[in-house]
Protein backbone atom coordinates (compact mmCIF):
# COMPACT_ATOMS: atom_id res chain seq x y z
CA UNK A 1 0.00 0.00 0.00
CA UNK A 2 1.05 3.76 -0.74
CA UNK A 3 2.07 5.70 1.90
CA UNK A 4 0.37 9.09 2.06
CA UNK A 5 1.93 11.55 2.65
CA UNK A 6 0.49 14.49 5.82
CA UNK A 7 -1.59 17.54 4.45
CA UNK A 8 -1.05 20.81 5.27
CA UNK A 9 -3.49 20.94 8.29
CA UNK A 10 -2.19 20.80 11.49
CA UNK A 11 0.82 19.32 13.40
CA UNK A 12 3.74 18.70 11.61
CA UNK A 13 1.74 19.47 8.21
CA UNK A 14 2.19 22.82 8.08
CA UNK A 15 6.31 22.60 9.09
CA UNK A 16 6.22 20.28 6.07
CA UNK A 17 4.31 22.33 3.23
CA UNK A 18 6.13 25.01 4.16
CA UNK A 19 9.28 23.11 3.34
CA UNK A 20 7.30 21.68 0.26
CA UNK A 21 6.92 25.52 -1.02
CA UNK A 22 10.33 26.54 -0.47
CA UNK A 23 11.46 23.65 -2.36
CA UNK A 24 9.36 24.82 -5.24
CA UNK A 25 10.38 28.48 -5.00
CA UNK A 26 13.75 27.81 -4.91
CA UNK A 27 13.86 26.60 -8.17
CA UNK A 28 15.05 29.13 -10.55
CA UNK A 29 12.86 30.18 -12.87
CA UNK A 30 10.44 27.36 -12.32
CA UNK A 31 7.25 29.76 -11.30
CA UNK A 32 8.62 32.72 -13.94
CA UNK A 33 9.84 31.10 -17.36
CA UNK A 34 6.70 31.76 -19.58
CA UNK A 35 7.66 28.15 -21.50
CA UNK A 36 10.76 25.41 -21.81
CA UNK A 37 11.25 23.45 -25.07
CA UNK A 38 12.36 20.20 -22.53
CA UNK A 39 9.08 20.41 -20.55
CA UNK A 40 6.77 20.81 -23.49
CA UNK A 41 8.64 18.26 -25.31
CA UNK A 42 8.47 15.56 -22.58
CA UNK A 43 4.92 16.20 -21.72
CA UNK A 44 4.30 15.40 -25.51
CA UNK A 45 6.33 12.46 -25.31
CA UNK A 46 4.51 11.36 -22.23
CA UNK A 47 0.88 11.50 -23.94
CA UNK A 48 2.28 9.91 -27.11
CA UNK A 49 3.15 6.74 -24.94
CA UNK A 50 0.48 6.77 -22.47
CA UNK A 51 -2.24 7.01 -25.72
CA UNK A 52 -3.54 10.08 -24.50
CA UNK A 53 -5.16 13.31 -25.29
CA UNK A 54 -4.40 15.36 -22.50
CA UNK A 55 -1.18 15.11 -20.26
CA UNK A 56 0.29 18.18 -18.15
CA UNK A 57 3.38 19.31 -16.25
CA UNK A 58 1.61 20.31 -13.12
CA UNK A 59 3.33 22.87 -9.88
CA UNK A 60 1.08 23.09 -6.79
CA UNK A 61 1.44 25.97 -5.42
CA UNK A 62 0.27 27.59 -2.77
CA UNK A 63 -3.46 27.58 -3.68
CA UNK A 64 -3.32 26.73 -7.35
CA UNK A 65 -2.23 23.78 -9.86
CA UNK A 66 -0.61 25.50 -12.36
CA UNK A 67 -0.15 24.32 -16.27
CA UNK A 68 3.60 24.05 -16.85
CA UNK A 69 3.48 23.10 -19.87
CA UNK A 70 0.38 21.11 -21.06
CA UNK A 71 -1.25 19.05 -23.94
CA UNK A 72 -4.90 18.83 -25.14
CA UNK A 73 -5.55 21.42 -21.64
CA UNK A 74 -7.21 24.79 -22.30
CA UNK A 75 -6.92 26.23 -19.01
CA UNK A 76 -3.03 27.43 -17.49
CA UNK A 77 -4.54 26.97 -13.80
CA UNK A 78 -7.07 25.57 -11.50
CA UNK A 79 -7.58 25.69 -8.03
CA UNK A 80 -5.36 23.80 -5.61
CA UNK A 81 -8.33 22.53 -3.33
CA UNK A 82 -9.87 19.29 -3.94
CA UNK A 83 -8.15 18.67 -7.62
CA UNK A 84 -6.33 15.27 -8.59
CA UNK A 85 -2.27 16.95 -8.05
CA UNK A 86 -3.15 17.70 -4.97
CA UNK A 87 -4.17 14.50 -4.12
CA UNK A 88 -1.02 12.64 -6.33
CA UNK A 89 1.81 14.80 -4.51
CA UNK A 90 0.85 13.46 -1.42
CA UNK A 91 1.62 9.56 -2.46
CA UNK A 92 4.70 7.51 -3.31
CA UNK A 93 5.13 6.26 -6.59
CA UNK A 94 2.33 6.34 -8.97
CA UNK A 95 -0.82 7.97 -8.33
CA UNK A 96 -4.13 6.18 -10.90
CA UNK A 97 -7.48 6.99 -11.06
CA UNK A 98 -9.22 4.55 -13.31
CA UNK A 99 -13.18 6.19 -13.52
CA UNK A 100 -13.29 9.35 -11.41
CA UNK A 101 -16.90 9.27 -11.68
CA UNK A 102 -16.35 5.72 -9.63
CA UNK A 103 -14.49 7.50 -7.09
CA UNK A 104 -16.23 9.52 -4.42
CA UNK A 105 -13.22 12.16 -3.81
CA UNK A 106 -13.25 12.93 -7.81
CA UNK A 107 -16.99 12.56 -9.30
CA UNK A 108 -17.92 15.78 -8.05
CA UNK A 109 -15.02 18.18 -9.62
CA UNK A 110 -15.50 20.53 -12.18
CA UNK A 111 -13.38 18.80 -14.68
CA UNK A 112 -14.81 15.48 -14.05
CA UNK A 113 -18.55 17.04 -13.47
CA UNK A 114 -18.18 19.75 -16.59
CA UNK A 115 -15.74 20.24 -19.47
CA UNK A 116 -13.13 18.56 -20.28
CA UNK A 117 -15.36 15.66 -18.34
CA UNK A 118 -12.28 13.53 -17.32
CA UNK A 119 -12.84 9.93 -16.13
CA UNK A 120 -8.95 9.17 -16.07
CA UNK A 121 -6.19 10.19 -14.62
CA UNK A 122 -2.41 9.13 -13.83
CA UNK A 123 0.66 10.60 -11.99
CA UNK A 124 4.07 10.53 -10.91
CA UNK A 125 4.91 12.70 -8.23
CA UNK A 126 7.85 15.35 -9.56
CA UNK A 127 10.16 15.85 -6.81
CA UNK A 128 12.66 18.66 -6.16
CA UNK A 129 16.68 18.76 -5.17
CA UNK A 130 16.47 18.11 -1.51
CA UNK A 131 13.46 15.46 -2.10
CA UNK A 132 10.21 17.18 -1.55
CA UNK A 133 7.05 17.01 -3.94
CA UNK A 134 6.45 20.21 -5.85
CA UNK A 135 4.25 19.00 -9.05
CA UNK A 136 3.54 16.05 -10.92
CA UNK A 137 3.73 15.01 -14.60
CA UNK A 138 0.32 13.37 -15.34
CA UNK A 139 -1.94 12.39 -18.31
CA UNK A 140 -6.08 12.55 -18.38
CA UNK A 141 -8.47 10.94 -20.43
CA UNK A 142 -12.25 11.05 -20.82
CA UNK A 143 -12.75 7.43 -21.38
CA UNK A 144 -12.43 5.20 -18.26
CA UNK A 145 -8.55 3.23 -18.58
CA UNK A 146 -5.69 2.02 -17.17
CA UNK A 147 -1.94 1.94 -17.76
CA UNK A 148 0.26 -1.08 -19.39
CA UNK A 149 3.62 -1.97 -17.52
CA UNK A 150 5.32 -0.37 -19.93
CA UNK A 151 3.18 2.42 -20.26
CA UNK A 152 3.93 3.15 -16.36
CA UNK A 153 7.54 2.68 -16.50
CA UNK A 154 7.24 5.29 -19.45
CA UNK A 155 5.40 7.34 -17.36
CA UNK A 156 8.07 7.17 -14.46
CA UNK A 157 10.92 7.03 -16.80
CA UNK A 158 10.08 10.93 -18.11
CA UNK A 159 9.24 12.14 -14.81
CA UNK A 160 12.49 11.12 -13.88
CA UNK A 161 14.04 13.18 -16.50
CA UNK A 162 12.17 16.33 -15.49
CA UNK A 163 13.33 16.07 -12.04
CA UNK A 164 16.71 15.73 -13.31
CA UNK A 165 16.40 19.34 -15.17
CA UNK A 166 16.26 20.62 -11.56
CA UNK A 167 20.12 19.94 -10.18
CA UNK A 168 21.35 23.06 -11.79
CA UNK A 169 19.13 25.42 -11.31
CA UNK A 170 18.50 25.68 -7.31
CA UNK A 171 18.46 29.34 -5.94
CA UNK A 172 20.46 30.16 -2.54
CA UNK A 173 17.94 29.50 0.62
CA UNK A 174 17.47 32.85 1.49
CA UNK A 175 16.37 33.82 -2.32
CA UNK A 176 13.75 30.51 -2.32
CA UNK A 177 12.30 31.76 1.37
CA UNK A 178 12.10 35.35 0.40
CA UNK A 179 9.94 34.48 -2.74
CA UNK A 180 7.85 31.89 -1.13
CA UNK A 181 6.72 34.23 1.63
CA UNK A 182 5.66 36.18 -0.72
CA UNK A 183 3.52 34.09 -2.20
CA UNK A 184 1.89 33.52 0.72
CA UNK A 185 1.74 37.42 1.05
CA UNK A 186 0.22 37.97 -2.63
CA UNK A 187 -2.06 34.59 -1.95
CA UNK A 188 -3.58 35.70 1.53
CA UNK A 189 -3.89 39.39 0.47
CA UNK A 190 -6.15 38.19 -2.15
CA UNK A 191 -8.23 35.83 -0.08
CA UNK A 192 -8.30 38.93 2.18
CA UNK A 193 -9.73 41.60 -0.41
CA UNK A 194 -12.30 38.52 -1.83
CA UNK A 195 -13.16 38.24 2.03
CA UNK A 196 -13.82 41.85 2.50
CA UNK A 197 -15.63 42.45 -0.47
CA UNK A 198 -17.95 39.45 0.60
CA UNK A 199 -19.15 40.54 4.04
CA UNK A 200 -21.06 43.68 5.42
CA UNK A 201 -20.26 42.51 8.54
CA UNK A 202 -18.20 45.60 10.44
CA UNK A 203 -16.42 43.29 12.94
CA UNK A 204 -15.49 41.18 10.42
CA UNK A 205 -13.79 43.81 7.87
CA UNK A 206 -11.88 45.50 11.16
CA UNK A 207 -10.62 42.02 11.58
CA UNK A 208 -9.89 40.81 7.68
CA UNK A 209 -8.26 44.71 7.73
CA UNK A 210 -5.85 43.69 10.98
CA UNK A 211 -4.62 40.47 9.41
CA UNK A 212 -3.72 42.28 5.80
CA UNK A 213 -1.65 45.24 8.66
CA UNK A 214 -0.25 42.36 10.56
CA UNK A 215 1.19 40.78 7.07
CA UNK A 216 2.58 44.07 5.61
CA UNK A 217 4.15 44.58 9.06
CA UNK A 218 6.10 41.16 8.72
CA UNK A 219 6.71 41.76 4.72
CA UNK A 220 8.77 44.88 6.14
CA UNK A 221 10.52 43.16 8.20
CA UNK A 222 11.41 40.08 6.23
CA UNK A 223 11.98 42.36 3.05
CA UNK A 224 11.51 45.69 3.97
CA UNK A 225 14.82 48.18 3.28
CA UNK A 226 17.06 48.47 6.35
CA UNK A 227 16.26 45.09 8.18
CA UNK A 228 19.88 43.97 8.90
CA UNK A 229 20.67 40.02 8.93
CA UNK A 230 20.36 39.68 12.71
CA UNK A 231 16.54 40.94 12.40
CA UNK A 232 15.37 38.35 9.94
CA UNK A 233 16.96 35.87 11.47
CA UNK A 234 15.20 36.48 14.77
CA UNK A 235 11.80 36.57 13.17
CA UNK A 236 12.43 33.30 11.11
CA UNK A 237 10.89 30.93 13.02
CA UNK A 238 7.78 33.46 14.17
CA UNK A 239 7.03 35.23 11.00
CA UNK A 240 6.48 31.69 9.17
CA UNK A 241 4.20 30.50 11.46
CA UNK A 242 2.11 33.77 11.32
CA UNK A 243 2.00 32.85 7.96
CA UNK A 244 1.02 29.06 7.73
CA UNK A 245 -1.43 29.21 10.28
CA UNK A 246 -3.36 32.40 8.34
CA UNK A 247 -3.16 30.38 5.27
CA UNK A 248 -4.58 26.92 6.92
CA UNK A 249 -7.40 29.44 8.56
CA UNK A 250 -8.19 30.79 5.16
Amino acid sequence: MKREREGVVGGTGIKEESARLGELYGIQGLLTEHSNPLYDSIVERVAEICQVPMASFSLVDIDRQWFKARVGLSACQTPRKGSFCDHAIRQDGLFMVENALEDPRFRDHPMVAGGPRLRFYAAQTIFGPNGHPVGTLCIMDQRPRSLTEDQQFGLALLAHRLQGSFASRSLPATASREHMLRGFYASIMSNCDWLYSETDDEDMREAIMDIQNALGSIMHLQCGEGANDTEVEDTDEWELDVFMDTAEAH
